[in-house]
């Protein structure tokens, strides 16, 4: 699907497999995150349709912890 897909970093507590990431693709990023089980699942739809946004029929919604994320306001 992607022509170019590079590593950016992973969760610090990680160890070798099984973490949490985000890599670089074609056009944007993908987040490598925790399955959220249906109750927190349907939290975060609620929480989306209260704002006018929402998980799409295509989209699925992952736990990432926050130091994956915090990198990118370096």
């Amino acid at each position: 699907m992607f022509n170019f897909v590079k590593f950016m970093w992973k969760t610090g507590s990680s160890g070798n497999g099984d973490c949490p990431s985000i890599m670089e693709v074609d056009g944007g990023y993908v987040l490598v995150g925790k399955n959220l089980d249906a109750a927190t699942t349907e939290q975060i739809q609620a929480a989306g349709r209260a704002s006018n946004s929402g998980i799409g029929a295509d989209e699925t919604a992952v736990f990432l912890p926050a130091d994956v994320i915090d990198r990118l306001r370096g």
